[in-house]
C-alpha cells in the first residue's frame, strides 16, 4: 500500500468537507481537488487555519465550504494577476492554525 504524502493528507482533509455538501456535483468536487494541487503551502495553511477558526466558532459546513470554494477558485484563476481585484477571504488565517497548535 502506498503511503500518502503529508501534502496529500492535508488536501484530502479539506476535500472531506466538500463531500458533506450535497449541492456539489461530482465534477465540481473533482475540479476542487485538482485546484488544491495548484495552491502553495502558505495558501493551504491559510485554508486549514480558516477551517480551524470556523470550527472553533461553530460555523456551519456550508459557510466554510462556500468560502473555501471562493478562495480556491479565485487563487487559481487570478494567480499572477493581482490587478484583477481578487482578495482571498482566508488570507492570514494560517496564524490561527499555528496558535491553535501551540495552545
Amino acid at each position: 500500500m502506498v503511503e500518502l504524502s503529508e501534502r496529500h493528507k492535508r488536501e484530502k482533509a479539506i476535500m472531506a468537507l466538500f463531500k458533506e455538501e450535497e449541492e456539489l456535483t461530482d465534477n465540481q468536487r473533482i475540479n476542487m481537488a485538482m485546484s488544491l494541487d495548484q495552491l502553495t503551502d502558505r495558501e493551504l495553511d491559510d485554508l486549514e487555519g480558516f477551517i480551524q477558526y470556523c470550527h472553533d466558532c461553530g460555523a456551519r459546513t456550508g459557510y466554510i465550504t462556500s468560502n473555501l470554494g471562493h478562495d480556491i477558485h479565485g487563487i487559481v484563476r487570478f494567480r499572477g494577476r493581482p490587478d484583477e481585484g481578487f482578495s482571498p477571504r482566508t488570507h492570514g488565517y494560517a496564524k490561527h492554525k499555528k496558535e491553535a497548535v501551540n495552545a
